[in-house]
């Protein structure tokens, strides 16, 4: 299991329809997009995918579909509430429904919360929720919870759960942090969340990435996985969504490439205004019967 969590995976968007429901049957064709585009797994109901802004019968509901599907993309759940009972809820759901990895965030409300409290609010889904055979990889994105676990909680909850904690999807950009845990837990599974920083993470351990951006461009990702001069090439992809909502923004080029019909999020999210979505436009040379650019073109005209 822990080899599979070698690669790119895609931080996967929730496409909804025109009455703003989670559409299934668009969800199945990106998903198969991701897979045909080399992608080792997706994450369903992160904060691409807008997890906080759905229901609990709503993930449930999506967990059982990716575990329904017959593919070998690996999907990973992401289970994380601001409050504890929903958050077990939701976990146990996702193994029961035959999932065999969830991505567990902080309670992300009390920003003051210590170590010790995130280290025994984990312990808490973890006795309550999670299998002998389960696997849980973190989720350390301080810059949207407001809180983060330090590298000493990591190594105590790893130590705690050695079959059961085997990553982390690390969002949080901070490239010092990132060696530090990789060089503590050397058989960790660290996954980038920050596409500019995969290359020199790589360089001291890490095993991938699972990022939003592998929406669009998870070949580019890949190529970084194989070999380092490729990141000047993610960089220039993610520069052109500088100053963009971007889970709206990769939404909108997944409806222009035909991959998603309807680019919808959900509130307090909104679609791209007129004015972003012409940036958007010029940035990747759109006209009104092109598709948005893939990724083939990424830095042929910089």
């Amino acid at each position: 299991m822990a080899s599979l969590l070698d690669g790119v995976f895609a931080a996967a968007i929730t496409p909804f329809d025109v009455e703003g429901v989670i559409d299934y049957e668009q969800l199945e064709r990106h998903l198969k997009h991701l897979e045909a585009k080399g992608c080792q797994g997706a994450l369903l109901s992160g904060t691409t995918g807008e997890g906080p802004s759905l229901s609990v019968d709503e993930r449930i509901r999506l967990f059982e579909f990716a575990a329904a599907r017959t593919s070998s993309l690996l999907s990973v759940a992401g289970t994380m509430t601001a409050n504890l009972p929903e958050t077990i809820k939701l976990t146990r759901a996702a193994y029961d429904a035959g999932l065999e990895i969830t991505l567990l965030g902080p309670p992300f409300f009390f920003r003051q919360a210590s170590d010790e409290g995130l280290f025994a609010t984990y312990k808490q889904v973890l006795d309550a929720a999670v299998p002998s055979d389960g696997k849980v990889l973190l989720y350390h994105n301080p810059g949207v919870f407001g809180l983060g676990l330090s590298i000493d909680a990591i190594v105590k909850l790893r130590t705690a759960y050695p079959q059961q904690i085997i990553g982390i999807k690390d969002s949080s950009g901070d490239l010092d942090f990132n060696r530090q845990l990789c060089e503590r837990l050397p058989d960790f599974k660290v996954l980038l969340g920050a596409d500019k920083l995969l290359s020199a993470a790589l360089a001291h351990g890490a095993s991938g990435a699972m990022t939003a951006m592998s929406n669009l461009f998870p070949d580019l990702l890949i190529d970084v996985m194989q070999q380092s001069d490729a990141q000047a090439r993610v960089d220039q992809a993610v520069e052109k969504f500088a100053g963009l909502p971007y889970v709206a923004a990769i939404k909108y080029l997944l409806k222009r490439g035909e991959v998603i019909e309807n680019e919808a999020v959900r509130l307090p999210l909104l679609p791209l205004a007129e004015a972003e979505t012409q940036l958007l436009v010029e940035r990747f040379h759109l006209n009104a019967t092109s598709p948005w650019s893939d990724s083939a073109k990424i830095g042929a005209e910089e």
